[in-house]
């Protein structure tokens, strides 16, 4: 993702009874470091609460409803959109392995996907260089019968 923001998997929390449980305190290590990037579980009026307030950090990138939102914002951000109502966590990098246990299948396919991102991609020799640059061959010329 050159030039971009990192993204943030936000986990909302979706209890039905805001005041039911206790503040989860899950940690999501990665490049920001270890510590607790929990919110408050629920929120004022239930389900779905924290997607607009979570918009108004960075831009929401991709949803797997009702609970999983990619946002692009600075990791320093973290610990501000954690603590938003509806959010039960925020990674950086990392999902603990209690918080994947959690998911469903799909969700886990989704995190699947967002944490591919993460990986070191392996380029080829010629990864950023111009196609007619010396040593190569350009691309097939159009076929001009079409």
């Amino acid at each position: 993702m050159w030039g971009t923001e990192p993204e943030l998997l936000v986990i909302l929390d979706l209890s039905d009874d805001p005041g039911s449980a206790a503040p989860a305190e899950e940690t999501c290590e990665g490049e920001a470091g270890p510590g607790p990037v929990s919110g408050r579980p629920g929120g004022p009026g239930g389900r779905g609460d924290a997607d607009p307030a979570v918009g108004g950090f960075g831009q929401v990138t991709s949803t797997f409803p009702p609970r999983l939102v990619l946002l692009a914002a600075p990791t320093s951000r973290a610990q501000e959109v954690a603590a938003l109502p509806g959010v039960r966590a925020v990674c950086v990098d990392a999902v603990p392995a209690d918080l994947r246990a959690a998911l469903s299948p799909a969700e886990s396919l989704f995190v699947d996907g967002w944490l591919a991102r993460h990986a070191e991609k392996s380029r080829g020799p010629s990864d950023g260089r111009p196609w007619d640059a010396p040593g190569h061959t350009p691309p097939d010329a159009p076929n001009p019968t079409g």
